[in-house]
């Protein structure tokens, strides 16, 4: 009878346990564009944020994202950092 009250419990408990809501993500349209210096094209866009991040108020900042493809598709190994 214990264990079928404990098992009730940790149901109930377990039931009751909501997942914390999904805070909205902020998109990024990126766009094909030329960056001075860089043959190949690139996709760049802007991403508006906040200054402070955890007060979640004040000023909002545009950063300015240049995504650029890999030159050699072919991986290399990792390089050792002493």
């Amino acid at each position: 009878m214990k264990r079928l009250l404990a098992a009730a419990a940790a149901a109930l408990l377990l039931a009751a346990c909501t997942p914390a809501p999904d805070t909205p993500r902020a998109t990024l349209a990126l766009e094909t564009c030329r960056l001075p210096g860089v043959d190949v094209a690139a996709r760049c866009g802007e991403l508006e944020v906040w200054e402070d991040r955890e007060a979640k108020s004040g000023r909002r900042i545009k950063l300015h994202i240049a995504v650029v493809p890999a030159r050699i598709r072919a991986r290399e190994a990792d390089p050792i950092v002493v």
